[in-house]
């Protein structure tokens, strides 16, 4: 890929067997769509998911500086899941879902340190869920 080429991703997704994270994307200097495949190499039960994001994201760059670290933890950890003997994949998206759930009746200001990290990652998967709407009646908290 030339330099300074810029990338639109499109889809991003996984596959279990070897593992790694597969996107499809958009080169805007050629018009074309791709796929790049990164796989995931060292990886156990133990690896620390965060650090493991950060890495591929490093590694990576031009291709998934659109992606969050929030949403490549969770697919790490739903690789760690189903890494899990006897584990299917429902059981496995399951517990990963639960994990970076965000309840509306906790105030994660108020919660202990280190677990409301990865809630308040997980709710900028989406900035339109997070942006005012014209429709909310309380649109202008200023």
């Amino acid at each position: 890929m030339a330099a300074g080429c810029i990338v639109e991703p499109l889809k991003i997704g996984l596959k279990f067997r070897p593992p790694k994270i597969v996107l499809i994307y958009h080169e805007k200097e050629t018009g074309k769509q791709r796929r790049r495949n990164m796989p995931i190499r060292s990886f156990d039960m133990r690896t620390d998911v965060t650090e493991l994001a950060h890495a591929l994201r490093r590694r990576h760059a031009p291709f998934l500086d659109n992606v969050t670290v929030a949403r490549l933890e969770k697919f790490l950890r739903l690789i760690q899941e189903k890494m899990m003997p006897g584990v299917d994949i429902r059981d496995a998206l399951e517990t990963v879902n639960l994990e970076f759930r965000i309840d509306p009746d906790v105030d994660l200001n108020k919660v202990d340190f280190g677990s409301p990290d990865k809630k308040k990652a997980s709710g900028w998967d989406s900035p339109e869920e997070c942006t005012a709407q014209e429709s909310d009646t309380d649109s202008d908290p200023w």
